[in-house]
């Protein structure tokens, strides 16, 4: 019998880098950079590579990914709304997308999640929460600007000075949801999640250290094998690696004075005068 004989080999066993979804999703984001290359400088992104998880929480139909690509009412009205169910799909999400090879930990990222740390703890109870501070005064132009150049490929007039108020508006209203949100459960015996802040100055300086602290931190253990592929990311990965991200407060019409005031609590909480060197 041939087929007994010659039986048909095995296939390859499949893992965590042979997923067939990611050459699917390579080409849809080589779509983007071949539409509007110059967005690589301002936010690269790719099939292996770490990125904002708010497009999922955009299945309930609830989430910041349509104010970052709409010039729209919807922004005022998703900000009064409770997240959990959105939380929850983002949840169950995950579990579909990693079902073969689960991770230990997952890890997600998200300037987004600062704003409803509640509904995000409702699903998440036991998450450990890094929150990264920069400056206000760099912070703010080079989210506005990225806002720009996003809403740019869709719409053929962006107004860089309405974006300027806009996000200053909405990210303020972050840090005091988040803020408030933390100071009620760090007081709380019985919270399981932690809270660890972390500077951005400190972050591009000192990357390696720095995530280290962060282990530490949470009374985790780097390994050797962890630690050796960031070194290797970081080495193929230079800052301004596909060019220069350039912005600035006067072109979205903001003012120093103005923005400093409007942070001031963040800047006494977190030092970061001292830390920017502003």
């Amino acid at each position: 019998n041939w087929e007994m004989n010659n039986p048909v080999p095995p296939p390859e066993p499949e893992t965590y880098y042979t997923d067939p979804r990611i050459k699917k999703d390579q080409r849809r984001w080589a779509i983007l950079h071949h539409g509007y290359p110059r967005f690589k400088s301002i936010h690269e992104v790719g099939a292996q590579l770490p990125d904002e998880c708010l497009a999922m929480m955009a299945n309930d139909f609830i989430s910041g990914w349509f104010v970052i690509g709409a010039d729209c009412d919807y922004l005022y009205w998703f900000l009064e709304q409770d997240l959990t169910h959105a939380y929850r799909l983002h949840k169950r999400q995950l579990q579909l997308l990693q079902w073969k090879f689960p991770p230990n930990r997952w890890v997600l990222k998200s300037p987004w999640h600062l704003m409803r740390l509640d509904s995000l703890l409702n699903v998440y109870p036991d998450a450990l929460v890094i929150q990264t501070h920069r400056d206000p005064l760099e912070a703010l132009p080079s989210v506005t600007s990225y806002m720009l150049n996003f809403r740019s490929i869709s719409y053929n007039q962006v107004h860089p000075f309405t974006l300027g108020i806009e996000w200053l508006d909405l990210t303020t209203t972050w840090f005091k949801r988040g803020m408030a949100v933390r100071d009620s459960l760090e007081n709380k015996k019985d919270c399981q999640c932690k809270f660890q802040d972390v500077y951005y100055t400190d972050l591009i300086k000192t990357p390696i250290a720095t995530v280290k602290k962060i282990y530490r931190g949470f009374g985790l253990q780097l390994s050797e094998t962890a630690e050796r592929r960031m070194r290797l990311y970081i080495e193929n990965n230079p800052k301004n690696k596909h060019g220069t991200h350039r912005y600035s407060l006067e072109q979205f019409g903001l003012e120093e004075k103005i923005v400093t005031e409007r942070f001031s609590e963040y800047y006494e909480r977190f030092g970061l005068s001292s830390q920017s060197g502003n």
